[in-house]
């Protein structure tokens, strides 16, 4: 797929995805025409950047993560990507716990005003 493709299909700029081959978490293939192309291993690797940092991870945790996943690693790469993985990992978990909670309550809120509006409309 075409940088132009890909930038629409995930709804990001092209500028983003070549920072993104920059800092080497994506690397682009160049086809018989000479374009240069995203496989969808590729893709599927933005997607995964692209729903990590809309969850909050920065951009250094995602690399040393992806690191991890590489062929050529040190043993060292790979305990420290495992080790920033595992605390994303608990990170997100008590956030979604603290969500969770919070929707927990404005859903109960919003159920007292709906009962409230509900009984006002009644009385009129």
């Amino acid at each position: 797929l075409s940088i132009k493709n890909v930038a629409r299909m995930f709804g990001v700029s092209q500028l983003k995805l070549r920072y993104y081959e920059m800092r080497g978490l994506v690397r682009r293939r160049h086809s018989l025409d000479g374009e240069r192309v995203y496989g969808w291993a590729d893709c599927e690797r933005i997607a995964f950047i692209i729903k990590c940092r809309n969850a909050g991870v920065s951009l250094a945790d995602i690399i040393m993560i992806i690191q991890a996943t590489e062929e050529d690693i040190t043993p060292l790469q790979f305990k420290i990507g495992q080790e920033i993985c595992v605390a994303v990992v608990d990170r997100l978990e008590a956030r979604r716990r603290v969500l969770s909670e919070a929707l927990a309550e404005l859903s109960h809120v919003y159920a007292l005003l709906t009962a409230k509006v509900l009984g006002d409309n009644r009385r009129e």
